[in-house]
């Protein structure tokens, strides 16, 4: 464990000495693959809306534009068409996440200058349906973040108006409720972003909350929904972030820190084994955001650009808030040395230093392994720069949900080498885990070397090479650089498990007594089906073996159970299909 510890050290001093000069891995190819038209400065966030296996691209527009959703086929990029997305409107944040589980992705998109809107995805149609959830429909809306507070699987809603909160708990994907009473939150004027993280690492999402005048907050989840200000008691009653901040383990002691505007720079406030964070000593990061003006801020994205092991920051200036005020700046980490902290601002070197206000994204649209970064300018075409880094020395990991969903809450992940207690990487995987901090599911390791992974779930479980030995000794080169984790089971391979290789239909559907699951096997099989109710509880199960090749069908008396959502899970001689039922009585 020593020897590792000094390699890091003998890394950061070495790295010490660079200097700026750098090869430029960025390539900028958005018109040449079809990423056109103007707009605003607005989100850029990275999803698989059709579940192909790669990143699809939703982009808002602020000050009156559309949202679109761009398909990627193959590397080109398309607008879908009749999508249902608002085609007017002021968009300043959006996140995708399947929150009903019904295995599709929904959007949350929310505005200032527009009301917020809950689009479900209804069989590839979004239909906004926040008043009919519960939800109160505002405009003014600054910023929002699910979290799962009440550890039920569900992920709860809080969003952050300009004079006001609302704390809305998910009545298992059916209703929204407003709790905001009973959460303790105070209330505060002129609220800015979020920042969210299990700084404590006590198993539930806390949350640090900017401003844009006055002292920031973070605010210690109690659980089930209750909240108190940690502020103080943690050492940041002096952070002033005004409009942006972002959690990272910048130093791997998988502690997440916080990395916010500063005075004159940006700055690193490192996490001290959950109890308090004191304040880095941070080179070559200056940024003169008092000169900027209202509203003074940073959007950050977070990613290992290198892929060197750290953490590098996109950061735009002033953020998304349709102001050129500020240039955008690239910090390289450079090292993290104890209280120490360098970067080195790549971004006049490779071009990215602009003072339209933008909105940056990591994710790794082409697949290739590194992170590409995304940019939505002010009245600027979008921009896409594809990284051409491609280095072998990297393991991704995908953490499921009970119903296959991609969007976890708060999943952290830490990699040892094997047989080792010495951590060398941690990284949350969030609903936002490729759109906002890329990193977040991507580890710069050795390719040939044996590694152990740890992860912990919102529900306190731990997956770990004890319990399941499939997260023991994984070489990255051997498993195709993926490691992909569902709740039920642990796969490990180059892609998503039980990828569904034939078509199922259930009908009726909505039935009220009985339904039919057809299917076509190509070959003979012994055939499984699974019933799980809405929670991915199993309550159910029908078995055939011998069915010989050709159409088949199996029929679920359903005369017992309540109304409601129901999937049959199919599964036949290695393929399997889920369907979706409705239950109405």
């Amino acid at each position: 464990m020593r020897n590792i510890a000094l390699a890091w050290l003998v890394l950061g001093s070495a790295l010490l000495g660079t200097t700026a000069s750098a090869q430029n891995p960025f390539t900028e190819v958005a018109a040449e693959i079809g990423l056109t038209g103007m707009g605003e400065a607005g989100v850029p966030c990275w999803f698989d809306y059709d579940n192909d296996g790669d990143l699809d691209l939703l982009r808002s527009n602020r000050y009156g534009g559309a949202v679109k959703l761009y398909i990627n086929d193959g590397g080109q990029f398309t607008v879908l068409q009749n999508s249902g997305l608002p085609q007017s409107c002021d968009i300043q944040n959006a996140q995708p996440i399947d929150f009903d589980h019904d295995r599709d992705i929904d959007l949350f998109l929310v505005g200032f200058h527009s009301d917020l809107m809950l689009m479900v995805n209804e069989g590839g149609h979004y239909t906004d349906r926040a008043t009919q959830m519960g939800m109160q429909v505002d405009d003014r809306t600054r910023d929002f973040t699910w979290m799962d507070f009440d550890v039920d699987g569900y992920p709860d809603m809080l969003i952050e108006f300009e004079h006001y909160w609302k704390l809305y708990r998910n009545d298992h994907g059916e209703r929204f409720i407003d709790v905001t009473a009973s959460s303790q939150l105070p209330i505060t004027n002129d609220n800015a972003t979020f920042a969210v993280a299990d700084y404590d690492l006590d198993g539930d999402a806390d949350m640090y909350m900017t401003r844009l005048y006055d002292r920031d907050y973070l605010y210690k989840n109690l659980g089930n929904g209750r909240f108190e200000d940690a502020s103080e008691e943690t050492g940041l009653i002096g952070s002033a972030a005004n409009c942006g901040g972002i959690f990272v383990d910048i130093n791997n002691d998988k502690f997440p820190d916080l990395v916010t505007a500063g005075v004159n720079r940006h700055d690193v406030w490192l996490n001290q084994n959950g109890e308090f964070f004191l304040q880095a000593n941070v080179h070559g990061a200056d940024a003169d955001f008092e000169a900027m003006g209202y509203p003074n801020g940073v959007r950050y994205a977070a990613g290992d650009v290198d892929m060197d092991g750290d953490y590098d920051f996109m950061a735009a200036c002033p953020g998304g808030t349709g102001y050129y005020l500020g240039e955008n700046q690239l910090l390289r980490c450079d090292s993290v040395i104890g209280l120490q902290v360098w970067f080195t601002n790549m971004a006049p070197e490779w071009g990215l230093n602009s003072m339209e206000d933008g909105f940056p994204r990591f994710a790794d649209y082409d697949g290739d392994g590194d992170l590409d970064l995304t940019l939505l300018l002010n009245d600027s075409p979008a921009l896409l720069y594809r990284n051409t880094t491609n280095g072998a020395g990297r393991l991704e990991v995908q953490v499921l949900g009970p119903n296959g969903e991609e969007r976890g809450w708060h999943r952290r992940v830490e990699i040892y080498a094997h047989g080792s207690q010495t951590l060398i990487r941690s990284g949350v995987l969030t609903q936002a885990a490729v759109a906002s901090s890329g990193l977040n599911n991507y580890f710069t390791l050795d390719e040939n070397a044996a590694y152990d992974i740890q992860i912990y779930l919102e529900d306190g479980t731990v997956l770990s090479p004890e319990s399941n030995p499939e997260l023991s000794a994984v070489v990255p080169s051997q498993v195709e650089h993926k490691v992909c984790v569902t709740l039920d089971g642990v796969s490990v391979g180059p892609g998503s498990p039980a990828i569904p290789s034939f078509s199922a239909v259930a009908y009726p559907n909505p039935f009220n007594a009985e339904v039919s699951l057809k299917f076509t096997l190509t070959k003979g099989a012994n055939v499984t089906v699974k019933i799980l109710d809405l929670q991915g509880r199993e309550v159910s199960t029908i078995r055939r073996n011998g069915l010989a090749s050709g159409e088949q069908e199996i029929a679920w008396s359903a005369s017992s159970f309540a109304t409601g959502i129901y999937f049959a899970d199919i599964r036949a001689g290695g393929q399997r299909d889920v369907v979706k039922m409705m239950l109405l009585k």
